[in-house]
């Protein structure tokens, strides 16, 4: 395996000792996810959530290829972002009989509170007007604060 050098402390590493972010396990510290540098450092969409899913960061890549969020936002929430299908006049991600079934509602909640990571989660999503698609999340927790990888 080819030589790698951690995003975050420099560390020279191998491949396989680095996550899907780039970083090494030391360095996924809140002080680091939570500076707005550090996103960009990541290579595919990446965004900040809180516990209720809104988004308090995203990178470069994510607004590409979502175009609904500016960055740091703090009211605009994962769904609306991702342009979720099931929401309808005037209800909020997390606020339709659907979220109850929510795969990327489940991953956030369950890395949130057990702390664990998840790696290439595959969750179906149905994007408006009736597209359905599935995405490959990572997910880990930051402080208060869960990193989502799409």
């Amino acid at each position: 395996m080819g030589e790698k050098t951690c995003s975050q402390c420099g560390r020279s590493m191998t491949v396989r000792d680095l996550d899907d972010i780039g970083t090494c396990t030391t360095c996924l510290a809140p002080a680091c996810i939570a500076h707005p540098a550090y996103l960009e450092t990541v290579d595919r969409p990446a965004v900040l959530v809180s516990k209720d899913h809104a988004i308090l960061r995203s990178n470069r890549v994510f607004r590409e290829a979502f175009g609904r969020v500016s960055g740091v936002d703090g009211t605009t929430r994962i769904g609306e972002a991702l342009d979720c299908g099931h929401l309808a006049g005037s209800q909020r991600c997390g606020e339709t009989a659907y979220c109850l079934q929510c795969g990327l509602r489940r991953v956030i909640g369950l890395v949130y509170i057990s702390g664990e990571r998840l790696r290439r989660i595959p969750v179906h999503h149905v994007r408006k007007p009736g597209h359905r698609e599935t995405l490959e999340i990572t997910a880990a927790k930051t402080g208060e604060f869960v990193l989502l990888l799409l």
